[in-house]
């Protein structure tokens, strides 16, 4: 900060530069594309002034279509490209998806998902967590299956 503050009093910042914070560059740089003008610019000043962050960038907006379309090729020359495998910041993230490529090359080409399964189980987490120690099994069976119980028994 005193450097900075000393370079603006010798005049040798002529213009003031771009100030984003990180929650606001990462925001912006997650969430595009945006139909405001204002984010385009302060995403077009931001990799200009960072070149480093526009194989980052470009890589996430990649992936993230490649996910969101389900194209397997699209997915697997992204993780496969010499650019992204060489950079310092995606090369860790990279090599995790290398580790298990089958697996998410198959998530993008079928439709089948166990989000119906995972969700129940967590369910059921969470109301054994709830009631423990505070009633019988009878009442948690009756919670987690959710219906009255039998007023004949």
């Amino acid at each position: 900060m005193r450097y900075r503050a000393r370079d603006i009093r010798r005049g040798l910042l002529l213009e003031s530069p771009l100030f984003l914070s990180r929650k606001d560059a990462c925001r912006l740089l997650w969430q595009w594309p945006k139909k405001n003008e204002k984010d385009t610019a302060d995403v077009s000043d931001l990799l200009c002034e960072y070149p480093d962050l526009s194989i980052p960038f470009c890589f996430i907006q990649g992936f993230r279509e490649a996910i969101r379309v389900r194209d397997s090729d699209e997915l697997l020359r992204l993780i496969m490209n010499p650019k992204v495998t060489a950079h310092p910041r995606l090369a860790r993230f990279v090599r995790r998806l290398k580790k298990d490529l089958p697996v998410i090359l198959a998530a993008c080409q079928y439709e089948e998902n166990n989000g119906y399964v995972e969700g129940n189980v967590n369910r059921l987490k969470m109301v054994k967590r709830l009631m423990y120690e505070r009633a019988n099994f009878d009442l948690l069976r009756i919670r987690v299956l959710c219906r009255n119980p039998d007023p004949k028994r």
